[in-house]
């Protein structure tokens, strides 16, 4: 992805986001109030291998739905989207 331009690598890292489960279980662990921005306690709370907890938090990073603030992860805009900015039925339909 590192020799793509910026949109298409971002538009890689969207699909990614959608297709792999545990990127949107991050996300979604962010609201816990116990939630520590710590790839091995994500990596533990979701029974996933640090290296996904990783990749995980970079994509979402990446494309711009999470910050990392004062040494924490926080979630930076609504994460539900389609191509468009419109609500989708299928993304919902995936999601669920």
């Amino acid at each position: 992805a590192e020799d793509l331009p910026k949109w298409e690598s971002m538009t890689i890292d969207m699909f990614e986001i959608v297709s792999e489960w545990y990127c949107f279980a991050v996300l979604n662990l962010m609201d816990c109030d116990d939630f520590q921005s710590n790839e091995i306690w994500i990596a533990r709370r979701l029974a996933i291998s640090v290296t996904e907890a990783r990749i995980a938090l970079e994509r979402l990073s990446r494309v711009g739905l999470i910050e990392r603030k004062d040494d924490r992860y926080r979630p930076v805009k609504n994460y539900v989207l389609s191509p468009d900015g419109i609500p989708s039925e299928a993304i919902r339909n995936h999601h669920r």
